[in-house]
């Protein structure tokens, strides 16, 4: 079996803004230059997309600062809704 395995780190910089930060690693065909190239071009190309996607999102969400747009959440969200929920009892503990 061949394996890739992709981290995605984003740190917040500004209440609007954030570096993003990725790392890839993978076991099959490390020697070769022309996978390595694949991945250095195309990665970027696909995190590019993903970056506009947000930024949309972003500027829809600037639409409805109070209320907001309904959420929409997938089974593939609930790491991220897992972790949002630690982060903000983490904070909630502090604020005490």
């Amino acid at each position: 079996t061949r394996r890739h395995r992709a981290v995605h780190c984003i740190t917040p910089e500004t209440e609007t803004t954030a570096h993003y930060h990725w790392l890839l690693a993978r076991d099959y065909r490390c020697e070769d230059a022309e996978v390595d190239e694949l991945w250095l071009t195309g990665a970027p190309r696909v995190i590019g997309e993903d970056v506009e996607a947000v930024e949309a999102i972003e500027t829809v969400l600037r639409r409805h600062p109070a209320e907001g747009p309904a959420e929409i959440n997938i089974s593939a969200d609930a790491g991220s809704l897992r972790a949002r929920t630690l982060i903000e009892k983490l904070i909630a503990d502090d604020d005490r």
